[in-house]
């Protein structure tokens, strides 16, 4: 296992988590400062949302998710993160895609994922395969 996946291709990543089935590219679309690729697949159930960062301060969720305001586990390490969970709304934001944002905040207003324990579980089963940490994210701690 790499020590770091900077600049990586995320499908590279995503192939790399065990039990990760479904590995498909994503698109970067407006691509968010940092962000190299995207990928996607499915573990146990769950879409996993791979990133791969061309450094580390760009992989920082911190900003994003203080501002959607919901609770999430997630997984990062040296150049990527992975999310998990049915609402892409946090994927849109990296990817810069406002026209999917906004058609997305207009359709209905997602709350945090019901499935923090999934997301916990699935952010524990990555960093078994790729190291890296478990993220828990609450909003003002």
């Amino acid at each position: 296992m790499p020590t770091t996946y900077y600049g990586e291709n995320a499908v590279t990543i995503a192939s790399s988590i065990e039990g990760c089935s479904g590995v498909a590219a994503g698109n970067v679309g407006g691509g968010g400062p940092g962000l190299v690729s995207t990928a996607t697949c499915t573990l146990d159930g769950r879409l996993l949302y791979v990133n791969s960062w061309m450094d580390q301060p760009h992989g920082d969720l911190t900003m994003l998710l203080q501002s959607d305001g919901a609770e999430m586990y997630y997984a990062k390490g040296d150049g990527w993160t992975v999310t998990a969970g049915s609402v892409p709304m946090l994927q849109l934001q990296l990817t810069s895609n406002q026209d999917a944002v906004l058609k997305l905040s207009l359709d209905a207003t997602p709350g945090p994922d019901p499935d923090l324990p999934g997301q916990k579980a699935s952010a524990e089963s990555v960093t078994r395969s790729l190291g890296g940490d478990v993220v828990h994210f609450v909003v003002g701690r």
